[in-house]
């Protein structure tokens, strides 16, 4: 098994986020707890460069036609078939990507993070970052952006949730952590294996120019088996590298474990959604819930049996 992917994941579940991943050197736990206590309740107000980026529904402008045909299609029923002819890619199970955002969003979003950035630094205000793991990136929530990532979920997530994650709370997500990141040689250049605190993840890549990057992803597991590990990750299927592409938008579920290899060259920045589902949360956290169907770890276990038993023959 490649060194990457060996260690113990670490996990562990607070009110607000659940946060998992491997590094070679320490097992790290994150939650966004942990900046409770730096909090800008008192900051003045952050005047918006572009007005467009805080309303919702989102700016007809910033959409690209192709997502606003691919959006109609599956409002209509038409689901996985047919998608592709409107740029619907499917990368592998409950993994998909499709184009999203126009070149003028990804221009004003940048740059309306760049002046977030250099406001708060005028006016000496911390910012507080998505997690303690990522040095770079800004909670988008504490900026004003609640309206637009409410619509982002509403209007983006749930038309194609609903039909891609009936069994993992896809029909029913209704809150949201969103954010930004950023990665590059000097300074954070890339993500460790982990998983998110959702039901349900669009991850956006916003530019700039940069090489390298993509993401990485190993299985789908529910909370019981996030841990475990295949030592043959190729023969189970689980195994999956994705190009960032900009404009594009990938979902994955939330426990699909995945990951961000180091970026060679460039700038890259990503929005990040979290959307959360508090009625499927209230159901998996039933002492009598059933395992959930969802978790890929009995099919891999099975599949690795047979052919360990095979292999013996």
């Amino acid at each position: 098994i490649n060194a990457e992917y060996m260690g113990q994941i670490t996990n562990h579940k607070s009110q607000n986020t659940f946060f998992c991943f491997v590094d070679m050197d320490e097992c790290h736990c994150q939650t966004d707890n942990d900046l409770d206590g730096v909090r800008n309740s008192d900051m003045p107000a952050y005047v918006p460069r572009y007005a467009a980026l805080y309303e919702a529904p989102v700016a007809q402008k910033y959409l690209d036609p192709r997502f606003c045909r691919l959006r109609e299609h599956f409002l209509h029923g038409g689901g996985i078939d047919g998608a592709g002819a409107h740029g619907f890619e499917v990368l592998a199970e409950s993994i998909y990507r499709f184009p999203l955002f126009t070149e003028e969003f990804r221009v004003h979003m940048i740059e309306e993070l760049e002046a977030i950035q250099t406001w708060s630094q005028e006016h000496s205000r911390h910012i507080n970052r998505p997690n303690t793991m990522n040095r770079y990136g800004v909670i988008l929530d504490e900026f004003g952006f609640s309206t637009m990532l409410d619509a982002i979920v509403r209007d983006i997530v749930a038309p194609f949730a609903g039909t891609l994650y009936p069994n993992c709370g896809g029909g029913s997500l209704d809150s949201h952590h969103g954010f930004s990141v950023e990665y590059q040689l000097h300074g954070d250049r890339k993500l460790d294996f982990h998983v998110d605190d959702s039901e349900v993840t669009l991850n956006v890549c916003l530019g700039k120019s940069f090489e390298g990057g993509g993401l990485f992803f190993r299985g789908v597991r529910c909370a019981a088996h996030v841990n475990t590990i295949s030592s043959d990750l190729a023969s189970t299927g689980e195994q999956l590298d994705v190009a960032q592409l900009p404009g594009c938008g990938i979902l994955h579920l939330g426990m699909h474990r995945h990951g961000a290899r180091a970026v060679d060259s460039g700038h890259r920045i990503n929005l990040i959604v979290w959307c959360r589902s508090s009625q499927f949360r209230q159901l998996q956290s039933h002492p009598d819930a059933p395992h959930p169907d969802w978790c890929g770890w009995p099919r891999v276990a099975q599949a690795l049996s047979r052919h360990s038993r095979s292999s013996r023959i």
